[in-house]
């Protein structure tokens, strides 16, 4: 009799506590946890470097570099370093710093549906290679300041960090996997 109560008080407390556990793996929909907050503001990042990439460095002769270029949307970035591309194994590797000042870049990822504006203050080194069929980068700063707003569905969250960021990005066969830590939290995807 005393094992059935103690067997009982066991499941009506798993059966009461169960709407509060489950509650908490979930994210709420007018909400961006941290772990989505700090995912979203590296991906801003990428994005934003992918695009100055794109726009000033793609394309163009490889060596020294020392570029200044300018946001559609405001601000700057003054990027110096090397880019080799290696023409015997299709391989080009580089060694770069952007110093933003003030950059604004506006971001949508599909992916995920979020979207906003990121505001990047600071030195950023990115360092890495890459070919047709892969990209490894890595990027660090020990003293970079973000500001923004990042929204998702129907929630917003102000972005105000600053200091050290540090991710490795890998991407091969269109696949990306990624880890560092950002402002003081472990991110991985």
């Amino acid at each position: 009799m005393k094992k059935d109560l103690i067997a009982i008080s066991i499941v009506l407390s798993i059966l009461i506590s169960f709407p509060f556990i489950s509650g908490c793996s979930k994210e709420n929909k007018n909400t961006i946890s941290d772990e989505s907050y700090y995912k979203y503001i590296a991906f801003a990042v990428n994005n934003s470097i992918y695009n100055i990439w794109n726009q000033n460095i793609a394309g163009h002769p490889s060596g020294d570099k020392h570029i200044e270029a300018e946001s559609a949307y405001g601000g700057s970035v003054t990027i110096n370093g090397n880019v080799n591309a290696d023409q015997s194994t299709n391989i080009d590797t580089f060694d770069l710093v952007f110093s933003f000042s003030n950059y604004k870049h506006l971001y949508t990822n599909k992916n995920n549906n979020s979207s906003g504006h990121i505001i990047i203050t600071g030195n950023l080194s990115l360092k890495g290679s890459q070919s047709s069929s892969y990209n490894s980068s890595k990027y660090k700063s020990s003293s970079l300041q973000i500001t923004g707003i990042i929204n998702k569905g129907n929630a917003e969250r102000t972005i105000n960090e600053s200091g050290e960021y540090g991710l490795t990005s890998n991407t091969e066969n269109e696949k990306t996997t990624a880890e560092g830590i950002i402002f003081g939290k472990t991110i991985s995807w």
